[in-house]
């Protein structure tokens, strides 16, 4: 087997010190450019013992089947099914009463019902029997307060958090994401961070609305994220769930020409992306390197001159009048590079 590493350590330097000072960041590199490759690098390099950061990391190109208004309850789902597999989810006694506080804000028992059924497998907490005991009586409280003509206001703006689908909504298991969220960082004392892979790859209804799901709560007064920490600044949060950093990745260029498909040549692509963003996208490609590498290693192998691979054509059934082999290699991406 041909070793194909590639030395990356200068981008490395580079894309951690972009990622330690920025909130809400872009990966940008084409499909098979060398994206994941860097990404689990940067990740490796983080100490298992003493972890810097919490990694939290989608895939939504599975979500193109799905209705665009369902994508916010998987992007829940696949969080939820992370925190299960790495064992983050409350597990403690406190833990379990900020779980009941959240949930509990619902105050729909049936939805509270509907809510422990689906967390009562759960290995680590109590029976449902136990837990919709403390439920009912939060719920109570929580009515009594609601009773008051003065939080009728509030009653109708939270209606609108509870709404499947909703940008804004924070239902049970939002609330159980951003308190899960909250305490790995308290306990860890680390930083969590969602990324989102190949974004670019999605369908652009998915693509906008993933979008603006996570951008939802920036510079918005009247939603406070609620997964706020003691000692914030006075705005909050305003990462989706609690979140410290939100990493999107995706080929920016391509994104563009999605965005102008979609909502047509005028519209303001830049502006609707720095809106997110508070930082420029990292552009990142391993291409030139994984071809010069590839060259290197067919004239190893091959036991041949550089001037072969300017003299000599490469006939396909795509291409019957040959290329040169450069103009080949040139074309290739890095992942194909790396499969040669």
């Amino acid at each position: 087997m041909v070793n194909f590493e590639i030395d990356i350590s200068d981008t490395l330097a580079k894309f951690s010190d972009f990622f330690e000072n920025s909130k809400r960041m872009i990966l940008s590199a084409k499909f098979g450019d060398g994206k994941t490759y860097l990404l689990d690098k940067f990740m490796r390099q983080d100490n298992p013992k003493n972890p810097k950061y919490y990694f939290v990391i989608l895939h939504p190109v599975n979500y193109v089947v799905e209705d665009n208004r369902d994508i916010f309850e998987y992007i829940k789902r696949d969080i939820l099914f992370q925190l299960l597999q790495d064992d983050m989810l409350l597990d403690t006694e406190e833990s379990l009463d900020r779980l009941v506080e959240a949930i509990s804000e619902n105050i729909s028992f049936s939805e509270v019902c509907d809510f422990l059924s689906a967390i009562a497998p759960i290995p680590g907490f109590e029976s449902v029997a136990k837990l919709l005991g403390k439920c009912t009586i939060k719920v109570s409280e929580i009515r009594k307060t609601y009773q008051d003509k003065k939080m009728l206001p509030y009653n109708y703006v939270n209606s609108f958090a509870l709404k499947t689908g909703s940008i804004a909504e924070s239902d049970g298991f939002t609330r159980l994401i951003q308190e899960t969220l909250r305490i790995i960082e308290e306990t860890h004392q680390c930083q969590t961070v969602l990324i989102i892979e190949d974004m670019d790859r999605l369908d652009p209804a998915h693509l906008f609305r993933i979008q603006n799901i996570l951008g939802a709560n920036i510079d918005n007064p009247y939603f406070v994220n609620t997964a706020q920490n003691e000692g914030d600044d006075q705005e909050g949060n305003p990462n989706k769930f609690g979140f410290s950093k939100i990493l999107l990745v995706m080929d920016y260029e391509t994104s563009e020409h999605i965005f102008h498909h979609f909502y047509g040549e005028k519209a303001d692509y830049e502006g609707y992306m720095q809106k997110f963003l508070d930082n420029n996208p990292f552009n990142f490609s391993l291409h030139l390197e994984a071809q010069l590498k590839l060259k290197d290693q067919i004239k190893k192998i091959c036991i041949l001159e550089d001037s072969f691979f300017d003299t000599h054509l490469l006939y396909s059934k795509r291409n019957d009048k040959g290329l040169k082999f450069n103009e080949y290699i040139s074309m290739l991406s890095v992942r194909r590079c790396k499969q040669i």
